[in-house]
């Protein structure tokens, strides 16, 4: 009786009986979805290959569509600038991005910072944004942003030394900013995580 009912798909056993196999129970009873995902069910189950797809879906964390959102800016005057900043969750995980066009009354006056979403939990000076800053029809430069404050403290890189060293972005690095230049960045924290450097 137990070989008729086994399937590709799963072993399917006739309900409402207990199986003594190997010496081992088994409960021919699909558990249900909530056990499948939480993993509480504490009696030998029989998995179909739909819960087991259940039980995978459920550990894998829902892309959600991204969330437009308003930064607040600190040393960077918007003006008319265009600005397109949008983010979203994946579980822990906050991934954005912030894409800012300069307009002819945009202008930096010292080192520039960006909010965030939300605030990482933790984290101090750490890198978590890939940085383009584009000085329109003439080059385009890399840079890194840091956290700083609840915000992202947005840095070039200075390579006249051996090694590339960060500095603060200001009216002048890494170039002299006007109308149509752009910072873009992408982001990426999480919630949960906790590091610190001490300079």
């Amino acid at each position: 009786q137990l070989a008729a009912n086994l399937s590709d798909n799963g072993i399917n056993l006739p309900t409402g009986t207990t199986y003594n196999v190997g010496g081992v129970d088994i409960i021919p009873e699909l558990i249900s979805q909530a056990e499948a995902e939480a993993g509480t069910s504490e009696t030998e189950r029989i998995f179909s290959a739909l819960r087991v797809a259940q039980a995978i879906d459920a550990q894998t964390p829902a892309f959600t569509a991204f969330t437009a959102y308003t930064p607040s800016y600190t040393n960077l005057t918007i003006g008319n600038a265009v600005v397109t900043a949008r983010y979203t969750k994946i579980g822990t995980l906050v991934v954005g991005t912030v894409e800012i066009i300069f307009g002819t009354t945009t202008s930096v006056s010292g080192s520039v910072y960006v909010s965030l979403p939300s605030t990482p939990n933790g984290i101090i000076r750490s890198p978590i944004a890939i940085c383009t800053y584009l000085e329109a029809g003439v080059a385009q430069y890399t840079g890194l942003g840091v956290v700083q404050s609840g915000s992202v403290r947005l840095k070039a890189f200075n390579v006249a030394s051996t090694y590339a060293k960060q500095v603060d972005i200001n009216a002048s690095i890494p170039f002299t900013w006007g109308t149509g230049d752009q910072i873009l960045f992408e982001f990426y924290y999480l919630l949960k995580w906790a590091y610190h450097t001490s300079n």
